[in-house]
């Protein structure tokens, strides 16, 4: 049988620790590397990007090419990271919450 007091209560335990996620996520900072780490990119859980760092020698290189190619590895390597851990607290979150006619991607 339907409870819907359940139901209401269910989903404000799920708001609740949604908004908390939300909270530890964007003060989560993630380094996304490239190059063997001679590119590091370091981003938020709201994939803002914080920081980039190149070693010296790959700016003195002058092959501008690769090093456009590296710091884009790093961005994805990093953004890659934040929606890894973003899927797994999403994934403990609803883990075992049965809403009728409710299903979530995660």
């Amino acid at each position: 049988m339907f409870d819907m007091a359940k139901m209401m209560a269910q989903a404000k335990k799920v708001q609740d620790k949604m908004q908390s996620i939300q909270e530890e996520l964007a003060d989560l900072q993630v380094t996304g590397t490239a190059g063997g780490g001679k590119v590091k990119v370091t981003c938020n859980g709201k994939f803002e990007f914080l920081k980039v760092e190149i070693a010296p020698e790959l700016a003195q290189g002058g092959d501008n090419a690769m090093l456009e190619d590296l710091v884009l590895s790093a961005l994805k390597d990093g953004t890659s990271q934040i929606m890894k851990i973003t899927q797994d607290k999403m994934s403990a979150l609803t883990a075992g919450i049965n809403i009728p006619g409710l299903k979530l991607p995660f």
